[in-house]
């Protein structure tokens, strides 16, 4: 039987519905963060980074950082370091898309900006590393953006401009599969926030919108992600990229044989 090596953590419904769909037809050993060092002694097919972007505040950066040093040597990998390095920093994900040829909502850092210009409103603030906050502060003038960032930390901030649509788009690919499904914008007092329909839909943008996306990042070994778009103006524009996505439960329990083959392809590929 051939054996897998998963890295990353088992709390979640996704991990824990992969891990055990796998394990009826491979050995599966899982490497949790604080256990980086298990790495040099542990012999495998094939490796899974399923590392979480969030880990970094559950174990710390030290140990995630030794770990991303030992990831960095192993091979065959499903999803290299290059894309733990894209997720991590937004204004790096702006570059390279944009370097790429895909349009990406502007981005800079909010301690680079000069944000006494009026035309750059309304806008939100993220934190730059990617993931979401439940909820997004909204900015429509000068003065109110000034008085939240005296107090916050302006070097882990970075701005966007609003987009006034009530429908972001997210994008799964596994290897040659992709799924989408919507996200629900509400915007209000408190700011903006996401709510998922996690019925898939036939894909919004144009195939090759998709294949190109899918081919650039697999060049890269990248080959499971998510992408999150909007569609507005004739145009497609991506806002964010994550590595490892967390499946919600109800797109499991509607396409969990579609996603769980597409996985098992690339595994049959790499091995």
């Amino acid at each position: 039987m051939r054996k897998l090596c998963y890295i990353g953590e088992i709390n979640d419904y996704s991990d824990k519905w992969l891990i055990n769909s796998l394990l009826k037809e491979y050995a599966v050993e899982t490497i949790l963060p604080q256990q980086w060092d298990r790495i040099e002694t542990t012999q495998a097919d094939l490796w899974i980074n399923r590392l979480y972007l969030s880990s970094v505040e559950r174990f710390g950066f030290d140990i995630i950082s030794a770990l991303r040093d030992k990831l960095r040597l192993l091979s065959p990998v499903i999803n290299s370091d290059e894309g733990w390095k894209l997720e991590s920093d937004r204004i790096y994900q702006h570059k390279f898309f944009t370097k790429k040829g895909f349009d990406y909502i502007p981005t800079h850092a909010v301690k680079n900006n000069n944000i006494n210009n009026q035309e750059l409103f309304p806008l939100v603030i993220k934190k730059n590393t990617s993931g979401r906050n439940k909820i997004l502060p909204v900015f429509n003038n000068i003065d109110d953006l000034k008085n939240y960032i005296q107090n916050a930390m302006t070097d882990q901030l970075v701005i966007q401009p609003l987009i006034n649509e009530k429908i972001c788009y997210r994008t799964e690919f596994v290897g040659r599969y992709s799924w989408t499904y919507r996200q629900y914008i509400k915007i209000d007092s408190s700011g903006l926030s996401f709510t998922k329909d996690s019925t898939t839909i036939n894909h919004p943008a144009n195939f090759y919108f998709y294949q190109n996306i899918s081919e650039l990042l697999r060049n890269m070994y990248i080959k499971c992600f998510s992408i999150e778009y909007f569609m507005y103006e004739d145009k497609i524009s991506i806002v964010d990229f994550n590595m490892t996505s967390n499946y919600p439960e109800t797109f499991i329990n509607k396409i969990g044989p579609k996603l769980l083959t597409a996985w098992k392809e690339i595994i049959q590929n790499e091995i």
